[in-house]
């Protein structure tokens, strides 16, 4: 799974489950996932594009996109496999007492279960996170995921969280 298979993703915004559209609009209080192109990341560093998945702008707000045509297009873990995320923020989002303060979750979800959850959470310091998830445990399993963010701090509004990678590794 990359980060390229998000336009297939089903987006939520929570609370209240609300279905978003991909891309979203930087606008929307509901949450937002879309690409940005050549941004410039908390630690200085450019990749050609990341995904940013901006949480609900309420206390507590998150937002998740949901993998499934990774289950669906056959693939199945490999004793060797490990999904490997690098996620952080654009460049900006500090601001005080508003500076971006986020989890990046990840549930792994393999056929038959049980689902397997990996959080970090990310304060803006200038440095990006990597979370890296061995997946041998449940080789010969088919398998989906789910990407998400929640506000930790009560305002949102710049949480601009951004996954520069996120793919399974064999």
């Amino acid at each position: 799974m990359t980060l390229d298979k998000a336009n297939k993703a089903t987006w939520q915004g929570w609370p209240g489950a609300i279905s978003l559209p991909f891309p979203g609009s930087t606008g929307s209080s509901n949450g937002f996932a879309l690409w940005v192109n050549s941004p410039t990341m908390e630690d200085g560093s450019k990749p050609s594009r990341c995904l940013e998945t901006h949480p609900k702008w309420v206390t507590g707000g998150s937002i998740q996109g949901t993998f499934t045509d990774v289950f669906y297009s056959g693939y199945v873990v490999q004793s060797s496999d490990h999904f490997v995320a690098k996620a952080g923020f654009l460049s900006g989002a500090k601001s005080g007492a508003n500076d971006a303060n986020v989890t990046f979750k990840i549930v792994f979800r393999p056929e038959g279960g049980p689902n397997t959850t990996t959080s970090v959470n990310h304060a803006y310091n200038g440095s990006l996170v990597t979370i890296d998830i061995p997946l041998e445990a449940w080789a010969g399993k088919k398998a989906d995921f789910i990407l998400g963010v929640n506000a930790l701090n009560p305002a949102a509004s710049r949480d601009w969280a951004c996954w520069v990678s996120a793919q399974i590794l064999r």
